[in-house]
């Protein structure tokens, strides 16, 4: 009996969990990303997210989401697995029809001669394609749709509900045909029509505009035009030569219809790019002294930030521990519990919160206590400042004379086994309720002055289960986190670094497909979140160096 793995765990899940039971395979388990609120289906567990599906031609799966554009982007991560197409014993398929993989045909459905269905296609209960019709891949028709002969619905599109097209008339790609509704002429694509005949919904009389909002944002009139875009304002702190991390808000701001407006803080800003590339720059006191909190108060209240980004480690204690002075002003500073940010701040601590949770990490001790024990460790160590970032002061040991040396200038180092194999850095997003919806892995292809220049997307699923499981102990995380790990050659990954903050090497996660920048802007304005774990594999960024130019006397 074959074994499916049920990718899914929504309403849609509970009929497949049926048929394919009806049809013999056994599910060992579902796989769905809100597997934290859904533990089963029907006494098959949820194991966890869509990630842990291994991507390989042995393993049979099915995808279980009635949402088309969701489905397809499943199924774009995963080229290999062997998606089974499913057919109802009390549907009729005529003999020269043709089916794609992944397919489902409900019970009573009809599909008639010389008809051909697509990948990943969903004729639900009661549905007719008519002779030499054509549904391309990842279309759904709902119960009770009829199709002409010769109809030919495209990519991603959606017949609801008692629907009907003609013979030989078209529905465009990712176009939406409503209840009830009857195509007599092409519908194009993307576009949503209703009624009979179908008609663009937005011309028909009952068709409803967004509400106005209460804070005078995005509204639509009666009419559908925009009258005002929701305004939003963003600090990026430290900000340096964050110019990318910039972009990717921008860009993501555009296409959810928002407006913009970045404000960076530095204690150089008139030297710093980032603050250059920003809508308005801040001079400010460094994070270390006691101006640098009140600085950023008053900005924050002067500008009505609504999201406060952290970019450097040594902000994030300060931020967290102060987090209620910013949210009383409407701020959210984008940072964890102050336990959180003081475990990933402290590299010893690091290493004994995954030892104690059963992650993987390297043998590591306090610097006194090795000179203490020299057989604590092998040689060469590595030593490292315990609450250091962007590999500075980072030196090799080859012996117990050269820890001493350096423990002589400095007694705040660790030393840690000398790690060899792949270096990744994996991306976490965690959302506003601290439950992680994102890991994304990239290898380390080449580095300079400890940020990534050259790297690549990794699906491996290595790390990914470690990841999930990070995930599930690293309580009080919110927001964006990274986390390093060495991947030795025929070994598991050894989590040797935690960062409770963006990385330097976000912006491939965010070309992948992990807007986490969008993500935090939707929670910050209450638009519903697109987070998701869908994201492109072997996907390669390749740094060069840019110029931002500011003439002397200019003013932001």
């Amino acid at each position: 009996m074959k074994e499916v793995v049920l990718c899914g765990a929504g309403g849609h899940a509970k009929s497949v969990l049926h048929l394919l039971r009806l049809l013999g395979y056994t599910v060992p388990y579902i796989l769905d990303e809100d597997f934290g609120t859904v533990p089963s289906v029907n006494g098959v567990p949820v194991r966890g997210p869509l990630s842990l599906l291994p991507d390989r031609e042995d393993v049979f799966a099915f995808l279980a989401i009635a949402d088309n554009q969701k489905r397809e982007e499943v199924a774009a991560r995963f080229r290999n697995v062997n998606w089974v197409t499913l057919v109802h014993p009390a549907a009729w398929i005529d003999p020269s029809a043709r089916l794609g993989a992944g397919s489902y045909v409900a019970a009573g459905a009809i599909v008639n001669a010389e008809a051909v269905l697509g990948n990943h296609v969903i004729v639900d209960s009661g549905a007719s394609v008519g002779h030499d019709c054509i549904v391309e891949d990842f279309v759904q028709l709902e119960s009770g749709v009829r199709m002409g002969g010769g109809a030919y619905v495209s990519r991603g599109a959606l017949c609801e509900i008692g629907s009907a097209v003609i013979p030989n008339c078209s529905i465009g790609a990712g176009a939406r045909l409503g209840p009830r509704a009857v195509a007599i002429r092409p519908v194009p694509a993307g576009a949503s029509y209703a009624g009979v005949p179908a008609k663009p919904a937005q011309d028909r009389p009952d068709a409803r505009s967004p509400e106005v909002d209460e804070a005078g944002t995005i509204q639509q009139g009666t009419g559908g035009h925009a009258t005002e875009r929701r305004r939003v304002t963003i600090l990026i702190s430290s900000a340096g030569r964050r110019v990318e991390l910039i972009r990717c808000f921008r860009a993501d701001a555009k296409s959810l219809g928002l407006e913009l407006r970045v404000v960076a803080v530095d204690v150089d800003p008139e030297m710093s790019s980032a603050c250059q590339a920003a809508d308005k720059c801040y001079g400010v006191a460094p994070c270390g002294s006691p101006e640098f909190l009140s600085d950023l108060l008053h900005i924050c209240e002067r500008e009505e930030v609504k999201l406060l980004v952290p970019t450097i480690d040594p902000e994030l204690s300060i931020l967290a521990e102060q987090r209620q002075k910013f949210e009383a002003l409407g701020t959210r500073p984008l940072v964890s519990s102050p336990a959180v940010v003081r475990i990933a701040r402290d590299k010893f601590a690091t290493a004994e919160f995954l030892r104690r949770n059963g992650l993987p990490a390297p043998r590591t001790a306090r610097i006194r206590e090795l000179l203490r024990h020299p057989d604590a460790l092998t040689w060469p160590t590595i030593l490292k400042p315990a609450h250091g970032s962007a590999s500075i002061g980072i030196c090799v040991a080859r012996n117990i004379e050269e820890a001493a040396e350096v423990a002589k200038n400095r007694e705040d180092y660790v030393a840690q086994e000398l790690l060899k194999g792949r270096e990744f850095t994996v991306n976490l997003f965690f959302d506003k309720n601290g439950k992680l919806r994102s890991a994304v892995p990239h290898e380390r292809c080449e580095v300079r002055a400890g940020e990534v220049s050259k790297g690549t997307t990794r699906r491996e699923s290595r790390l990914l289960d470690l990841a999930w499981r990070l995930g599930s102990v690293l309580e009080g995380a919110v927001g964006v986190f990274c986390f390093q790990a060495m991947m030795p050659e025929g070994g598991e990954p050894i989590v040797f670094e935690i960062n409770a903050r963006f990385g330097g090497g976000y912006p491939v996660a965010h070309q992948a497909g992990a807007t986490f920048t969008k993500w935090l802007l939707e929670e910050v304005t209450g638009l519903p979140s697109s987070a998701n774990d869908c994201w492109d594999d072997g996907l390669t960024m390749l740094r060069y160096d840019a110029a931002v130019f500011r003439r002397n006397g200019a003013e932001k």
